[in-house]
């Protein structure tokens, strides 16, 4: 169960590093596009428009499996605060 639930969340970060990485990497080539036009001057060259779409849906379906691993719970049988409220509490009741 946890590694399911941090795969979730893996995912959901990744895909928001994937759509960071496309708007960086699309501002670059139009950084460098428009510093080559500036020394070269106009040619036949386009710039390519950055890819908002893409990143938008890719941001948009990063929240699923975000929220979908921060919804599993994972319980805490090892837990050092239940097990000796849990013995004090059979002890007291035995004793009476």
């Amino acid at each position: 169960m946890a590694f399911s639930k941090y795969m979730l969340l893996v995912a959901g970060i990744g895909m928001f590093v994937v759509a960071i990485a496309i708007v960086a990497n699309d501002a670059w080539l139009a950084f460098s596009y428009h510093r080559k036009m500036a020394v070269l001057g106009p040619s036949s060259m386009e710039s390519q428009p950055v890819r908002w779409r893409t990143t938008a849906a890719l941001v948009c379906l990063a929240w699923a499996p975000i929220l979908i691993g921060i919804g599993i719970a994972i319980p805490s049988e090892t837990s050092s605060l239940h097990h000796p409220q849990t013995h004090r509490a059979l002890v007291a009741t035995e004793m009476r």
